[in-house]
């Protein structure tokens, strides 16, 4: 079942299913991503709760932002309480995959009383920003938000056949997805345009204004997740932080060394790649289920 949250720049789309009353398992997708995103995990997850995936803004079928300002992290985190908030939900599980596992850390910290569980797919933090980058980081990113907007909304967005539409989208994405799991994907981020169609997404989050925070400052963040949280990495993307050098990727692993550390998360590698909820829904079934239904909230 579709359904449409009003907010004040527009609205949220999303789907719904599942047990009315039961326990919400609220999904959160990956940046430039939408709700398809969960089309194949969610049936294999037990019966009894009520599972709803939305659109965050500029995806999908959902409201862009207004145009003007910078796309900032914090928008996205916030748009999450927005939906918890308009259906009165008192506590959620959140289950999130890459972009949409990033703001979820971040929500479960800033609100430990609505977050029952977390589920993270293949993402926990953040790229950081060193402290002699962040200057640069801000002016470069205000600079590219002018020049992308300016040529997104004064040139008509390209139309494309189906197929190519779907080639494009399989070529660009970071790990492979297969046909089918590409098809799904695609469907809810095309509209008609002429005699083709053209993807809905908003191309500014290219341009995403992400957190500026140091190592220090995640930390805290990590450590003020209180409820019982659950990473399921891919083995290629743990492959990738091993195999290359350099600050963010030292970070990213010293992280998943403290969250390893810490009582409240468990941490599962499995087979496949950034997308494999996508292409082996089965095998992320197998460990969200298990959490889903033993692991118990310490709030």
């Amino acid at each position: 079942e579709e359904i449409e949250i009003p907010v004040p720049w527009g609205h949220i789309s999303g789907k719904i299913s599942g047990s009315p009353g039961g326990q919400v398992v609220l999904g959160l997708h990956g940046l430039q991503d939408n709700a398809g995103t969960f089309d194949r995990l969610f049936p294999e997850l037990p019966k009894g709760f009520l599972y709803v995936a939305i659109d965050l803004p500029g995806h999908g079928k959902s409201s862009h932002f207004e145009r003007g300002l910078p796309l900032v992290y914090t928008h996205y985190i916030f748009s999450i309480k927005l939906v918890i908030d308009f259906y009165k939900w008192d506590k959620v599980i959140l289950l999130a995959h890459s972009f949409g596992a990033q703001i979820s850390t971040f929500f479960s910290a800033i609100y430990p009383e609505r977050c029952q569980k977390i589920i993270l797919l293949d993402s926990l933090v953040p790229k950081l920003v060193t402290n002699v980058d962040i200057i640069k980081y801000y002016r470069r990113h205000f600079d590219e938000m002018e020049a992308a907007e300016k040529t997104i909304f004064t040139k008509n967005p390209p139309s494309h056949t189906y197929e190519e539409a779907l080639n494009r989208f399989m070529s660009n994405r970071i790990s492979k997805l297969t046909r089918e799991s590409a098809e799904i994907l695609i469907k809810r981020s095309l509209v008609k345009s002429g005699n083709g169609v053209r993807f809905s997404t908003d191309q500014r989050l290219k341009k995403l204004f992400r957190y500026t925070l140091n190592y220090e400052q995640l930390i805290t963040v990590l450590r003020s997740i209180k409820c019982p949280c659950l990473l399921i990495i891919a083995k290629d993307s743990y492959n990738i932080l091993l195999n290359n050098l350099g600050f963010e990727f030292n970070a990213y692993l010293e992280n998943l060394d403290l969250a390893q550390e810490l009582p409240n998360f468990t941490i599962k590698i499995v087979e496949g790649n950034h997308d494999v909820h996508l292409n082996n829904a089965p095998l992320i079934a197998q460990h969200a289920t298990k959490f889903l239904l033993f692991s118990k909230s310490s709030l």
